[in-house]
């Protein structure tokens, strides 16, 4: 099996334990992300070695946290705008 296809596979598994456990840090959704990427980095022939595997996926793995945890912090904020004076 091709290096990939587990990046993926681990992807998806990543993609079902988030929508499942109903998380809302986005972790798990940073994670799947990052390894979507590195799954198509590796498909593409662009990551070499061990080394190259690891550099870049920290690199994207906290790309994507950031970008994730911006996301729903922009959510939160809009969501708190949109909110009635009157509710309790």
């Amino acid at each position: 099996m091709d290096l990939y296809l587990v990046f993926w596979i681990a992807a998806v598994v990543l993609l079902v334990v988030e929508v499942v456990a109903g998380m809302t840090l986005g972790v798990a959704l940073s994670a799947a992300i990052s390894l979507f990427v590195l799954g198509i980095l590796n498909g593409l022939g662009l990551l070499v070695g061990m080394n190259s595997h690891l550099l870049v996926g920290v690199l994207v793995f906290a790309a994507s946290t950031w970008f994730v945890l911006k996301y729903f912090r922009g959510r939160a904020r809009q969501s708190e705008r949109d909110r009635d004076v009157n509710d309790y």
